[in-house]
């Protein structure tokens, strides 16, 4: 898939916990927005670095940062990653979260979920669901990401990739936007051995789909 420089932009996850991962370690690896060898990434995993096991750490190209925010099981939440080109700023349901100064862009051209790198797919296990990814060119307002947390228009201004992830069968997440970033997974790249070489797995039977209605915008 062709790199997108992003000198701003906005990456986004709606996700929901259903029990923390607690051994080998107590990290829960949400995705990674990221690019093809994983400069410039954008991460999100849960419990990192001795914090509390609720709390969600956003790696950004411009350094890390951990919600003031402590999630709660069984409850829907939409992520958003915002970078204006001077601040990275977390909001959780529109509502922001924290912030970091820095001025580092960010380089798409793969979405991880979850953890794929060596044997870190048990290690950092997310026992959860996810609804809805987005990846923009531009810094959205709060007010937009408010408006934005049950749906967009897959033509909004700045929208580069949107995986409404609602297919309920097969194992093909497809890009409303007709950009063509398409995620099929039974055509997976995986460094699983832990030496920078991508390997290809068809992971297909790894999706699981679930029609859920407490996924509902507001809670």
């Amino acid at each position: 898939t062709k790199a997108v420089n992003l000198p701003n932009y906005t990456y986004e996850i709606k996700c929901y916990v259903n029990a923390w991962h607690t051994s080998p370690e107590p990290i829960s690896r949400l995705c990674s927005f990221t690019a093809k060898d994983e400069s410039a990434s954008n991460m999100l995993r849960f419990g990192e670095n001795g914090q509390d096991i609720n709390s969600l750490q956003w790696v950004s190209p411009g350094g890390s940062v951990v919600s003031a925010k402590r999630f709660n099981l069984n409850q829907w939440y939409t992520i958003s990653l915002t970078f204006d080109g001077s601040k990275y700023v977390m909001y959780v349901d529109g509502v922001k979260d924290v912030e970091l100064i820095g001025n580092k862009a960010s380089v798409f051209q793969r979405f991880e979920l979850g953890m794929s790198w060596e044997n870190y797919p048990a290690r950092q296990y997310f026992n959860g669901r996810v609804a809805e990814a987005r990846v923009w060119s531009r810094a959205l307002t709060a007010n937009e990401l408010k408006l934005g947390i049950c749906g967009v228009d897959p033509k909004s201004k700045g929208l580069v990739a949107y995986w409404k992830l609602n297919e309920g069968t097969a194992s093909i997440f497809k890009d409303a936007t007709g950009n063509g970033y398409d995620m099929d997974w039974s055509k997976t790249v995986r460094d699983n051995t832990g030496n920078g070489t991508l390997n290809s797995f068809n992971k297909s039977t790894y999706v699981s789909w679930l029609s859920d209605g407490v996924n509902k915008c507001t809670q």
